[in-house]
């Protein structure tokens, strides 16, 4: 048996409205809608849960090589001029 609000008498019809009366159609698919929300609300968390620890790792990589000591240079051997193409080895 199908109920609609059109056949619902005027005091049904206020009732209905007021406490928020959704038939069995519906409430399957907000059933479905709450559960596909929840799953994307998990998804999120767990993005966010992986950004937090890239972060975290990028950080501690960050501070690893302010501590290392910088390779000293050849004395001799010059860095190539980007700007003018200078000491550039070319294939």
């Amino acid at each position: 048996m199908e109920y609609t609000i059109k056949i619902l008498p005027y005091y049904l019809m206020s009732i209905v409205q007021h406490t928020g009366w959704v038939c069995i159609d519906c409430q399957s698919t907000i059933k479905q809608l709450k559960c596909a929300q929840a799953k994307t609300t998990e998804d999120l968390a767990s993005i966010c849960n992986a950004v937090t620890r890239l972060q975290h790792e990028v950080s501690d990589v960050q501070q690893q090589c302010k501590t290392w000591p910088s390779l000293p240079s050849k004395p001799g051997n010059k860095q190539p001029d980007v700007q003018t193409g200078r000491g550039l080895v070319s294939k």
